[in-house]
């Protein structure tokens, strides 16, 4: 036990010398400037609207100068949420037209089954060859969802109820 402490007790002495040597860096401001600048740019992107970079530039050294900005931030959050409500009405609905012809298309292929026209579908990879499940049972099904583009969602494993 002596040891133990001991050696707990020289650890946090080297630890507590180790931070006493390290001496604060300068920031090398042109460097995170840009960092910061495309942190924002990745920000606006993933918001699927196509902004006008040189006026966000100019907004933000505007605001640098402390000049009146164009509209209230209340005003302007109405108006990013406006225009994303859009993005995402747009994003939605190509969405469901490539989901439905995707069924449609995928509906007629052999071996796939419909269970509700225009929404599940499945196709029996390998047949069980083990016993007939009896209704008191609960067996182990093993499926995998797929989405459009062809990826795998986590395959699953889900007790019949």
């Amino acid at each position: 036990m002596k040891k133990f402490i001991l050696s707990l007790f020289c650890c946090m002495a080297a630890l507590l010398h180790a931070e006493e040597e390290v001496a604060p860096r300068a920031v090398d401001v042109a460097k995170l400037s840009e960092a910061l600048g495309h942190l924002l740019g990745k920000n606006l992107e993933s918001m699927g609207m196509n902004f006008d970079m040189a006026k966000v530039v100019q907004g933000m050294q505007d605001s640098h100068e402390g000049k009146e900005a164009p509209m209230t931030e209340q005003e302007c959050v109405q108006a990013l949420a406006t225009a994303q409500e859009v993005v995402f009405k747009e994003a939605a609905s190509e969405n469901l037209k490539k989901a439905e012809e995707f069924l449609a298309q995928n509906g007629s292929t052999e071996g796939i089954t419909v269970l509700e026209e225009g929404k599940l579908q499945y196709l029996v990879n390998q047949e069980g060859a083990g016993a007939v499940v009896q209704e008191n049972c609960s067996p182990v099904i093993q499926y995998v969802g797929k989405l459009l583009d062809g990826l795998c969602l986590a395959p699953r494993k889900k007790k019949r109820s």
